[in-house]
């Protein structure tokens, strides 16, 4: 499973998950830092579990997934400075997340509302549900993307079904993980895991010769 051998690569004994884990997510680093700041976002405490997202909640979440591009205000460029309007679509939907993570609004008008918001893609889209629910949505990118690829062979354009299908991939995985109580720990659980599939998915897009 570790080798520098793709026909290995895909390779994945599901009552080794817990031995997969500890190894690719040690090779995972901490995120960006607060804006203009030497503090390094801290994740957990961000998504505010049990609680509001508040709109610094949501603005230091947003950078801690893609610094370059959604932070809150634009960092180069001929609108160096100036409000990031990505970011403003997602905050100004601060009362809606918090309905949406409270259950008093459904996945599909969640999921048409970020349609608008991002346009194109799904990452973006699926951060934002996961920053809500994170307990319920995986975060998902181009590596854990392909580590499902490698794992499931199912190649599948981005897209809603794509991402359904990954997040039942995910947590057949997750299920072989201890079971907790605390919201904070089964956080833990479900993040290390994440960054294992992300780190053997940056590895597989080295060593692997995919796109």
């Amino acid at each position: 499973m570790y080798v520098l051998d793709s026909s290995e690569f895909a390779s994945l004994d599901r009552r080794s998950v817990t031995t997969f884990i500890r190894y690719w997510s040690q090779f995972h680093r901490d995120g960006p830092k607060k804006l203009g700041t030497d503090n390094t976002i801290d994740y957990e405490t961000e998504l505010n579990l049990g609680a509001k997202l508040s709109r610094e909640n949501i603005k230091n979440l947003l950078r801690w997934k893609a610094p370059r591009h959604l932070t809150h205000v634009t960092l180069s460029g001929k609108n160096c400075g100036q409000s990031n309007a990505k970011v403003a679509r997602v905050l100004a939907k601060q009362i809606s997340l918090n309905r949406f993570r409270n259950g008093e609004i459904g996945e599909s008008a969640m999921r048409d509302s970020l349609d608008k918001i991002f346009p194109t893609g799904i990452v973006y889209r699926v951060f934002v549900l996961h920053i809500c629910k994170p307990l319920v949505f995986p975060i998902a990118d181009q590596h854990v993307f392909r580590a499902f690829r490698y794992h499931t062979n199912r190649d599948l354009s981005d897209s809603w079904e794509k991402y359904d299908r990954y997040k039942e991939y995910f947590f057949s995985l997750a299920s072989h993980l201890p079971t907790h109580k605390c919201p904070s720990k089964q956080l833990q659980e479900l993040k290390m895991l994440d960054s294992a599939l992300m780190m053997f998915g940056q590895f597989l897009d080295t060593y692997g010769r995919t796109t």
